[in-house]
């Protein structure tokens, strides 16, 4: 399968849009971020680190206006592409999101007569049809716990796993745990290791600590 193109105007796209395409077959997939993300090349590199998506930075404010006149959208496409440094093949990717097709990236898409699916702003929308709404609260925990076990490993998701391996579900008494599964379940079962997580919300973020144990 063909990987998948996310373009992203705002912090909460990257987030939603990093859970979705951590689901999907393809991997790397491409992130296109707005210059209008905050702190757009540090985020672009610690994206860039997960291996779920590499990215492309595109700073929109280059585009000085519309186009008119004869074979308007070819040429507002061209100049797009000459001004804003970067140039879409609709033909490698399997399917292009977007949140908001009113910006110029959104335009520059429509010039170039791509089809594209205009995406909900929600972690809900990210969601397989044998899953449960989660809050945002509840979403950011779960994966602030991705990243925790990674950094615990100590390989990243350089090493066998993938994102949608590992799993932060809750027991009956409310208590969180880990479950694995593919390449993750089979590195933790060939290293002899058990996985204890502990998550906490403070102050708007959300917290995870993950400690690998040996099994005796």
């Amino acid at each position: 399968m063909k990987p998948n193109l996310y373009i992203c105007h705002t912090a909460y796209q990257v987030l939603v849009d990093l859970l979705r395409a951590g689901r999907c077959a393809g991997k790397p997939h491409t992130m296109v971020l707005s210059a209008s993300v905050p702190d757009t090349a540090a985020l672009a590199a610690r994206l860039d680190a997960t291996g779920v998506v590499k990215t492309v930075l595109v700073d929109e404010t280059r585009w000085p206006g519309t186009v008119t006149g004869l074979f308007a959208r070819r040429r507002a496409a061209r100049a797009f592409e000459k001004l804003c440094g970067w140039k879409l093949n609709r033909a490698a990717f399997e399917n292009v999101y977007i949140h908001n097709d009113w910006s110029v990236l959104g335009r520059y898409l429509q010039d170039c007569r791509a089809g594209y699916i205009l995406c909900e702003d929600t972690f809900g929308s990210t969601l397989g049809p044998d899953q449960h709404l989660v809050t945002d609260q509840r979403a950011a925990a779960d994966f602030a716990a991705k990243e925790a076990f990674l950094k615990a490993a100590g390989t990243g998701l350089a090493g066998p796993f993938a994102l949608c391996e590992i799993e932060a579900v809750r027991l009956e008494s409310g208590a969180p745990e880990y479950r694995f599964s593919g390449g993750s379940a089979q590195w933790m079962d060939e290293h002899h290791l058990r996985a204890k997580l502990s998550l906490s919300h403070d102050g708007g973020m959300a917290l995870a600590f993950c400690i690998l144990e040996t099994e005796t």
